[in-house]
């Protein structure tokens, strides 16, 4: 692992931890990550519009996804940190693989709000690891090994 993954990972770390104590994910974290995705795509030579074009596609959905269940359900049922960071993940995956970390995050979610008895969870640190579950390839693992 270099140097610019260690420092994902710690951005991301201090991501969740944050939400879970604050249920708010600050907006420095996400232009960190938008940082250090620059960084590295300008050093590995990499054409990195398509990345920017699928982030601000990805931010539009989700922000239709929050006004149509705040619509349906009465309140809000994803923040607004959790939806800039799903947008920053997009920048590091394509749209199959973030839905797969939607997928996980939210079954990860759910699992704790039923255990936990909870009406109300931070969803940054589930985002956080199905981020790094799909990005590291843990479940082509898995597939190539079933």
């Amino acid at each position: 692992m270099d140097m610019w993954n260690i420092s994902l990972l710690c951005v991301l770390v201090a991501v969740g931890y944050i939400d879970m104590c604050t249920m708010e994910i600050p907006d420095g974290t996400h232009i960190v990550i938008i940082l250090l995705y620059m960084l590295h795509a300008s050093r590995n030579h990499v054409m990195w519009i398509e990345d920017c074009i699928r982030m601000l596609g990805v931010f539009g959905m989700v922000v239709l996804l929050y006004v149509v269940t705040k619509y349906t359900f009465g309140r809000e049922c994803i923040g607004g940190g959790d939806l800039k960071l799903i947008s920053v993940m997009s920048l590091y995956l394509t749209i199959h693989k973030l839905s797969v970390v939607l997928c996980v995050g939210s079954l990860m979610a759910m699992g704790m709000m039923l255990v936990y008895r909870k009406e109300r969870i931070a969803f940054g640190p589930f985002l956080a690891i199905g981020f790094f579950m799909e990005y590291y390839g843990v479940f082509a693992m898995m597939t190539a090994i079933l």
